[in-house]
């Protein structure tokens, strides 16, 4: 039980961070890769590790997601 508060805590704290701390991978192309490879998506999609939600501005309209 400890170790599950343990790690809750940490991500609780780098949540807030996170964007930020990929920021750097973003400006490298990260965010153009993520957009052509979500952007051509079809059908039923189960995102996983939602996060910061960063991928889903990039799915297609009309798509059924789920996460």
């Amino acid at each position: 039980m400890g170790t599950h508060r343990s790690t809750a805590t940490v991500y609780d704290r780098v949540a807030s961070m996170y964007d930020a701390m990929q920021a750097p991978m973003e400006w490298l192309g990260g965010y153009r890769r993520r957009a052509r490879v979500l952007g051509s998506a079809t059908g039923r999609v189960l995102e996983l590790g939602v996060g910061t939600a960063a991928n889903l501005e990039h799915y297609p309209a009309g798509l059924e997601l789920c996460g």
